[in-house]
């Protein structure tokens, strides 16, 4: 289990960090809104159940002095993460499984 919680720590990061959007919800969404922030553990794992499709990375370059941009366009590559409600995590590129492992919602008050 620590050999995995790093990774999946790092992908939850990244995902705060770029932008992504959410594909279509399932068949039988949970009845949760995201139109509004929440520090709510439970809605929060609701909210993050399906397929999330990576959109852009933007950040600071110190060395450069300027913010870069990254897209699925300039890097040729698409990813997506799909996050199960069982705490299975599916990272994938240009649609093909680089990476299974786990994930868990903690609020920062427990780390």
């Amino acid at each position: 289990m620590h050999k995995k919680f790093p990774f999946a720590f790092v992908a939850a990061l990244l995902l705060l960090a770029m932008a992504c959007k959410k594909d279509p919800p399932l068949p039988d969404p949970p009845n949760v809104s995201c139109d509004k922030r929440t520090n709510d553990v439970e809605i929060s794992k609701q909210l993050i159940i399906g397929t999330w499709q990576w959109s852009y990375s933007k950040f600071r370059s110190r060395f450069l002095g300027i913010t870069i941009i990254t897209n699925p366009q300039t890097d040729s590559i698409e990813r997506s993460m799909t996050f199960n409600s069982d705490g299975r995590l599916m990272i994938y590129e240009n649609g093909v499984l680089q990476k299974e492992t786990t994930y868990r919602f903690r609020k920062m008050s427990e780390w």
